[in-house]
């Protein structure tokens, strides 16, 4: 039987066909055809395409992999590995991950079997060469949790010595807590092993890369004290830093400084002013490193820097800078450079090109592509979709921000928390259970990492549809709570008919017309039209909804305005628009007094 259990075992395994059974079996091709042929008449492998042939039921294929001893297994799996890189050919690329795989339970096999032999070094080495092959084959492809998996893996592998580089590396592929976590053991792993300063400095910025380029993704924000002290050590190892590119990666990463800062309080002239310098600087470092992954960070912190004023028009023209020479980015800085644009769009209450920029960058995405910089283009497209009032559209991305999110590992995406009310909220208006039953506990298991007193705890509260505002409460004119936060948060209250406080009302309408927010604008506007029952107000509103196109919220107003009015045509116009979209939630809630 054991041969027999070979063929079986092989059967299942990427190479099916009669040779290579064969070739694992060290014996003749006809005596093996036989023996598959006799596994057949059993109904225990079926005949595929060509010479290939597979498992009746994977439970089979488990019971005749078991039948086989630990050496047994050992050997064929090694076997398999050797005949697929001898016959590979050009091929090896697309075989590569089945090649790790093989080597890979071979070395597990090898190392408690025979931990000290020739065989099980040589092994070991083959499957952390694979694995990692695999891996930067799964970064062209944009498969990042497969990259991550495959670097992992290989650990097991290797010695210690290269681990820090590795651990950089998965922080490259990430973001959020466990980027982070990856990027400080590199550090600390290149501190024991007191690497080159300049691997010290590379690893140190990729910590500030994710803690204030990607803040959104990190449940716990570092404390002041903690970002001082880090940036402090940065700056002491690129005073004795000669690697040109480890320079201009600290410098781009610590240009994202004002970006980071602006969430607490105003930034600095000096701040930003440093800033700027050090993102210009990184920039013609990358400029004469031909390196263009670098200088779209640079320009992106450049962008920071242009958001912390609340400058979207200039944020968004470094984003189109970015993009000039896409062609030449990896697929993560691609995706975000569209998602910039889309973000900046939207809060210029350009729909339009949000739209057109966010739409060409989602079609050549595949699921499971470069997920944490995907989840922000979803996220962005979803909001961009919903505000438009093509809701079937935005329903289609709201379960594209699920996939990517999930993807990412179910991380503190914060960021994403925006795709993740458009599921919310259509569910709710359509009265779609399965989707308000995706989006919530995705926003609760968010919300979870975050503290009690972060912004985006916000969420939090709408989420249980609490309409309600702490009388204590009071707004933060600048800074703080994200202003699609605030729109969507107002618009609940609105359409439940709930007081929303006038230092509210004022404060959000002076950030709102101050940072030219017009979608936030026109969510006040309507806000103290209701407030004070006056058919002007709702005016204003409309016709900044009418300039965007902001389909759900044109519908509103104008139906309220048809209220406060007492002119029923403009009533009913209002509804009907409320009626296609299959806001049934808003429409059973209309006749609540103003």
């Amino acid at each position: 039987m054991t041969s027999g259990a070979s063929c079986s075992w092989a059967a299942s395994s990427a190479a099916r066909s009669g040779p290579r059974v064969a070739a694992l079996e060290q014996g003749d091709a006809s005596r093996v055809q036989a023996l598959c042929e006799n596994l057949i008449d059993r109904d225990l492998i079926r005949s595929s395409e060509g010479d290939r042939y597979n498992f009746r039921h994977i439970l089979i294929q488990e019971v005749a992999y078991g039948t086989l001893p630990r050496s047994e297994r050992a050997r064929l799996h090694a076997q398999a590995a050797r005949w697929g890189e001898q016959n590979a050919g050009e091929r090896e690329d697309a075989l590569a991950e089945i090649l790790a795989f093989h080597y890979r339970e071979a070395a597990v096999l090898y190392t408690a079997l025979e931990p000290t032999s020739d065989t099980t070094r040589a092994i070991r080495e083959q499957a952390a060469r694979w694995l990692l092959r695999a891996a930067d084959i799964a970064v062209a492809a944009g498969a990042t949790p497969e990259a991550v998996r495959h670097i992992r893996a290989s650990f097991d592998f290797l010695e210690p010595s290269r681990l820090p580089r590795l651990h950089e590396r998965i922080g490259d592929l990430t973001a959020g807590d466990t980027g982070l976590e990856e990027y400080g053991l590199a550090l600390q792993q290149y501190e024991a092993s007191h690497a080159p300063v300049d691997d010290q400095l590379r690893a140190l910025a990729g910590m500030l890369m994710v803690a204030m380029r990607w803040t959104g993704s990190i449940g716990d924000r570092p404390s002041d004290q903690w970002m001082a002290d880090l940036r402090a050590k940065g700056r002491d190892l690129l005073a004795r830093a000669t690697d040109s590119y480890a320079i201009g990666r600290f410098l781009a990463a610590d240009a994202f400084f004002p970006f980071w800062i602006q969430g607490v309080r105003d930034v600095t002239p000096e701040e930003l002013a440093e800033a700027e310098s050090n993102s210009n600087r990184a920039i013609a470092v990358a400029r004469v490193l031909n390196n263009p992954e670098l200088e779209s960070i640079a320009l992106d912190a450049l962008a920071g820097c242009a958001q912390a004023v609340n400058d979207w028009a200039r944020a968004r023209d470094t984003a189109l800078e970015r993009l000039k020479f896409e062609d030449k980015l990896g697929l993560y800085e691609r995706v975000d450079a569209h998602s910039m644009v889309a973000w900046m769009s939207f809060l210029m209450g350009d729909l339009a090109t949000a739209d057109k920029n966010s739409a060409e960058m989602a079609a050549r995405m595949l699921p499971g592509q470069a997920p944490y910089p995907g989840l922000h283009l979803y996220a962005w497209r979803a909001l961009t979709l919903f505000t438009l009032g093509r809701w079937d559209e935005a329903i289609a991305m709201f379960w594209r921000v699920l996939d990517a999110w999930r993807d990412a590992g179910s991380h503190a995406a914060g960021y994403g928390l925006r795709g993740f009310v458009v599921g919310l909220d259509i569910g709710r208006a359509r009265g779609d259970a399965r989707l308000t039953g995706a989006a919530i506990p995705a926003m609760e298991s968010i919300l979870s990492r975050f503290p009690q007193n972060h912004i985006h705890r916000f969420w939090m509260s709408y989420i249980q549809g609490d309409v309600a505002y702490d009388p204590d409460f009071v707004f933060p004119g600048r800074g703080g709570i994200p202003a699609e936060m605030v729109e969507r948060r107002m618009s609940l209250v609105s359409d439940q008919r709930g007081p929303i406080p006038e230092q509210v009302r004022e404060v959000v309408l002076e950030r709102a017309t101050r940072d030219r927010i017009p979608i936030l604008e026109g969510q006040v506007r309507r806000a103290r039209a209701l407030a004070t029952r006056d058919p002007a107000e709702m005016s204003l509103a409309i016709e900044i909804y009418e300039r965007l196109g902001a389909v759900p919220h044109l519908g509103r107003a104008r139906a309220e305005r048809g209220l406060l009015a007492h002119d029923a045509a403009e009533m009913e116009g209002g509804l009907a628009i409320l009626k296609r979209l299959g806001d049934v939630n808003y429409l059973d809630r209309f006749a609540a007094p103003v």
